[in-house]
C-alpha cells in the first residue's frame, strides 16, 4: 500500500490506484503548462492593396536613384541564407543599410528574401541542419531578431529545387512557425513559388500561411533545353496560374502576385548569354525590339516580354489577381523604355472597364508621328500622343 498526504491528511492506495492517481496529477500538470503558454498576439495587418513587388540584388543597389519606384510597394532583397552556425548572412555580407533607409523613405516595405535559385549544396545543407526539430525554434528566433535589428518589414521564402525538396516536412513546419513569430511582431511573410506545379511536400496549410505568393511566371523553357526554343513567359501562362493557384489550390486571388520577367533567352547565343539577356541589353541592340516578344534574325533567336505584353499582363493582374512582381529591378532600363515604368503607367490607368490597354507614343513636334523612345500606356488616346512610332526625330516636325 502507498500513502500520500493530500491537504494535510494521509490516504492509502494500492499500487494500481496509486499509479492512476499519479497519472492524473501528471496530466493535469501538463495541461496546465500547455494552457499557460498562450499564443503570441497576431498583430499583423493584412494588406489588401494591389501589390507591385520587385527583387533587388546588391549589384543594383547603386541604381536605386534611377529607378521609377513610384508604384512599388514591396522590395525583396536577394538573398540571405544561413551559415554553418545558423546565422543569417546576406549575399556574402553585402551592406544594405542605406538601401533600406532610402526605400523606406519612399514608403516601400522591404523584405529579406531567403534562399534563391541555384543555392549551393553546402548552403542547402545548412538549412537542412538548422530547420530540424530541436534547432528550428532557435533558427526562427534568430531570423525574427535579424528582421527587427535591420529595420525590415518581413521575410520572403524563396526556397527552390534541392533546398525545398530536401527539407521535406520541415519546410511546412518552418513556414508555419515563422509566420506565427513574424505576425506576433506585425511582420509580413511571403513566398516565391512556381507558376503551375509544386513539390509534393508543400501542404495547403503552408500555402495559406503566406500573406501573399509571388508566382514565378517564367522559365517555361530556357538554355537548359536548347532543343526546345520558345517563349519562356507566354501570355497564356496567366490562365495556367489561375487554374493551378485559384482553382486547384484554392488560394484567394488577392494573395496571388503575377511574376513578369525583365529578361529573355537567346537560343542562338546561349554561350554569350548563359544566364539570360537582360531587358537593357535587348533594347540596346534595337529599340524596335521593345514592342515585340521575339526576334528571329541572323544569329539571334530571342524570346522575352516586350512593353505591350508587360502592359497586358499587368492589366490582367489588376483585374483578376493581387499584384505584379518583377525579376528583377536591376536589369531594367532606367529611362522611358523601362518595363517598371510600363507597369506603373498601367497601375495608374487601372484595370479598365472592358477596355484593352494600348501603347501610345509621344508626338512632341505635332507632326502626327510618334517617337518609339517615349511609349505611354493608356485606355484612351492622351493629348499629344499617337498610335504609331514612326518618328525618327521628334524634335523636328515631319
Amino acid at each position: 500500500m502507498k500513502q500520500i498526504k493530500i491537504m494535510g491528511n494521509y490516504f492509502s492506495f494500492n499500487n494500481i490506484a496509486f499509479a492512476m492517481l499519479l497519472s492524473v496529477f501528471i496530466l493535469g500538470s501538463c495541461n496546465k503548462e500547455k494552457d499557460e503558454i498562450e499564443p503570441a498576439t497576431d498583430i499583423y495587418e493584412e494588406d489588401t492593396s494591389f501589390k507591385v513587388v520587385g527583387y533587388l540584388r546588391p549589384s543594383a543597389f547603386s541604381k536605386i536613384d534611377r529607378m521609377d519606384l513610384s508604384k512599388t510597394t514591396y522590395i525583396n532583397l536577394s538573398f540571405a541564407n544561413l551559415d554553418s552556425n545558423g546565422e543569417m548572412v546576406f549575399n556574402n555580407g553585402a551592406d544594405y543599410t542605406s538601401v533600406v533607409s532610402k526605400l523606406k523613405a519612399k514608403d516601400i516595405k522591404v523584405l529579406m528574401s531567403l534562399g534563391g535559385g541555384g543555392v549551393s549544396s553546402t548552403i542547402a545543407g545548412y538549412w537542412n541542419t538548422h530547420l530540424v526539430s530541436g534547432k528550428r525554434d532557435k533558427t526562427i528566433s534568430g531570423i525574427v531578431k535579424y528582421v527587427e535589428d535591420n529595420n525590415l518589414d518581413g521575410i520572403d521564402v524563396d526556397f527552390e529545387g534541392s533546398v525545398l525538396k530536401g527539407l521535406g516536412n520541415y519546410y511546412n513546419l518552418f513556414v508555419q512557425e515563422l509566420k506565427f513569430a513574424l505576425h506576433a511582431n506585425g511582420k509580413t511573410i511571403t513566398a516565391a513559388l512556381p507558376f503551375g506545379f509544386l513539390h509534393g511536400n508543400v501542404t495547403t496549410a503552408t500555402l495559406n500561411a503566406f500573406d501573399f505568393i509571388n508566382v514565378m511566371a517564367y522559365d517555361v523553357t530556357g538554355p537548359w533545353s536548347p532543343d526546345s526554343p520558345g517563349q519562356h513567359a507566354p501570355s497564356n501562362i496567366v490562365t495556367t496560374i489561375k487554374n493551378f493557384w485559384l482553382i486547384n489550390k484554392g488560394i484567394p486571388e488577392k494573395k496571388i502576385v503575377l511574376g513578369v520577367p525583365f529578361y529573355g533567352y537567346d537560343f542562338e547565343r546561349i554561350d554569350e548569354y548563359e544566364w539570360g539577356i537582360t531587358w537593357a541589353q535587348i533594347i540596346a541592340e534595337d529599340l524596335q525590339y521593345a514592342y515585340v516578344d521575339e526576334v528571329h534574325e541572323s544569329g539571334k533567336k530571342m524570346y522575352y516580354n516586350g512593353i505591350p505584353t508587360i502592359a497586358s499582363k499587368t492589366q490582367e493582374a489588376l483585374q483578376e489577381l493581387g499584384g505584379v512582381m518583377n525579376w528583377s529591378l536591376g536589369i531594367d532600363s532606367f529611362d522611358d523604355m523601362s518595363l517598371l515604368k510600363t507597369i506603373n503607367q498601367v497601375v495608374d490607368a487601372g484595370p479598365g472597364n472592358g477596355q484593352t490597354i494600348t501603347t501610345y507614343f509621344a508626338d512632341e513636334d505635332g507632326d502626327g508621328l510618334g517617337s518609339l523612345y517615349k511609349p505611354f500606356q493608356a485606355y484612351e488616346q492622351p493629348e499629344g500622343y499617337v498610335t504609331n512610332r514612326n518618328d525618327s526625330d521628334d524634335s523636328i516636325a515631319n
